[in-house]
């Protein structure tokens, strides 16, 4: 009805309703929407998996060398509060099958001196080191070096003292991770009792080897 210029709607005219395909607040989602939120929410967590595994490959040898550096300072540890000895023996390279690290210490050295046996205590690294690193090599240094004689093929144990002091050791670790080529050295002064971590690249890392 139109009177003095001016439109006067009613809610029963035909054609001038509100919109009934308007969603109100009330509404949920439509399974078209339900369906590209959910291909967009994989599509994101398909990106995250990608950009994670080379991270992962690239972390393994970092991790590993400090877990590594931390098992060693747990012996340091455990030589020091029990008053015996303590190594740690690293598998060789053909003995795939063995830990990459285990530890033995010396129960009764004043009975038994000499006769080393699995240490039964807790200690971080001995379990996951495999997942991480493997041990190339391991060399007595400086004042050890003469300790270094054993059986042919086999690494030197690394031997905690119950005054703090240690064998001087290099231990040479490589990634997991076949795609990685750096390295890395944990080395152990023996007087002081310091354990360092340092990574190499490829290069840089034979050069270190061949000093």
């Amino acid at each position: 009805m139109v009177a003095a210029g001016r439109i006067d709607i009613r809610p029963g005219d035909a054609g001038l309703r509100p919109c009934a395909a308007r969603r109100t607040g009330a509404g949920g989602f439509t399974l078209l929407e339900l369906i590209l939120a959910i291909s967009i929410l994989m599509l994101l967590a398909g990106t995250a998996v990608m950009a994670f595994g080379p991270w992962q490959r690239q972390a393994a040898l970092g991790d590993g060398a400090q877990r590594l550096a931390t098992l060693l300072r747990a012996c340091q540890a455990v030589a020091a509060d029990t008053g015996c000895r303590v190594q740690v023996r690293f598998a060789s390279a053909e003995d795939s099958n063995a830990p990459a690290a285990s530890v033995q210490w010396e129960p009764q050295p004043l009975t038994e001196p000499g006769v080393f046996q699995p240490y039964q205590g807790s200690l971080v690294g001995t379990t996951d080191l495999a997942d991480m690193v493997r041990v190339e090599n391991c060399k007595l240094t400086g004042p050890s070096a003469p300790l270094a004689a054993g059986a042919p093929g086999a690494l030197p144990p690394v031997t905690f003292y119950p005054d703090g002091s240690s064998d001087w050791a290099q231990v040479f670790v490589a990634s997991s991770y076949a795609s990685d080529l750096r390295r890395a050295i944990v080395q152990i002064n023996g007087t002081t009792g310091t354990i360092r971590t340092t990574l190499y690249a490829n290069d840089q890392y034979e050069q270190e080897v061949a000093r």
